[in-house]
């Protein structure tokens, strides 16, 4: 037997809220699905705090920052970004959740942010190796036909 997920719609998840469905637990909307949010741990609620108390001293009152706060975005999507930068001034969403149009920049978990960054230059480097290793290998081939004095194309 195959399962069907059920798909909400922004208007129905919102609808469930309101109703008090989710009262109990912390969720959020990814592409219709209701997904349970992981606990924060010390090191996330630490680097998340952090990083929007820097991020408000940075910024002034050019933009706002928003934390653990709810976004909506196309898709049938309702995340809750750790750390969110938007237009300002706040009241401006009294009535709804910034839209991708209000945001400037989103951080999903600074943990995980920083372990893609380090994952990303780590594999960028082993990538360069690689293209060094075959660049170095095809000069070898190149120096070792021309010095047996064999003439081809492209040598």
């Amino acid at each position: 037997m195959t399962a069907i997920l059920y798909k909400w719609s922004l208007e129905r998840y919102h609808a469930a809220i309101d109703a008090g469905v989710f009262d109990d637990q912390a969720v959020e909307l990814l592409r219709g699905n209701i997904v349970v949010m992981a606990p924060e741990r010390e090191p996330h609620a630490c680097y998340s705090s952090l990083g929007a108390e820097y991020l408000r001293q940075l910024l002034g009152s050019r933009a706002a920052v928003r934390e653990t706060k709810p976004v909506t975005l196309p898709n049938h999507s309702e995340p809750v970004p750790d750390v969110a930068i938007v237009q300002s001034p706040l009241e401006r969403y009294l009535a709804h959740h910034p839209y991708p149009a209000d945001i400037f920049w989103l951080c999903a978990n600074p943990c995980a942010a920083a372990l893609e960054l380090e994952r990303l230059v780590v594999s960028r480097i082993v990538q360069k190796r690689r293209e060094l290793a075959q660049a170095l290998a095809g000069n070898a081939v190149v120096v070792a036909v021309k010095a047996m004095g064999i003439a081809g194309e492209g040598i």
